[in-house]
């Protein structure tokens, strides 16, 4: 709904727009994002987007710092929300801005179906299989 302290009774500037999928946490920062083609893990995650949230740095309770898996039905189209995939970057319980254990930034799926997952504060670049 436009806001009305910016709009004029009429005004249609936003009738074309387009409503988001997915809603994600402001200042998350998704900076990384793969379609899962492989089958390393199980048929139902095939065709879902998963995202890397870098992390607030200006929050008083930090959000992101995570992979989160969005489920697309078979025309493509997002079923709910995201899901926490992959969590614990964030120490627990901290509260205080630039508190993380790492920050994730980059996902690519190798030929093997394998997750690669970049984190540029760490430094490191993890192997993520899945356990059978």
């Amino acid at each position: 709904m436009p806001d009305s302290n910016f709009t004029k009774p009429g005004d249609d500037r936003c009738k074309n727009v387009i409503e988001p999928k997915v809603q994600m946490q402001a200042h998350s920062a998704p900076l990384g994002l793969a379609f899962y083609e492989g089958s390393e893990f199980p048929a139902e995650y095939r065709n879902n987007i998963f995202v890397a949230f870098h992390g607030s740095w200006n929050r008083s309770v930090p959000t992101g710092y995570k992979i989160v898996r969005v489920k697309l039905d078979d025309k493509g189209q997002p079923q709910g929300g995201a899901e926490d995939f992959i969590t614990g970057w964030l120490a627990p319980g901290e509260t205080k801005k630039g508190r993380w254990m790492g920050r994730p930034v980059g996902i690519i799926f190798g030929g093997d179906g394998v997750m690669y997952l970049s984190d540029d504060a760490g430094g490191v670049i993890y192997r993520i299989t899945y356990a059978k």
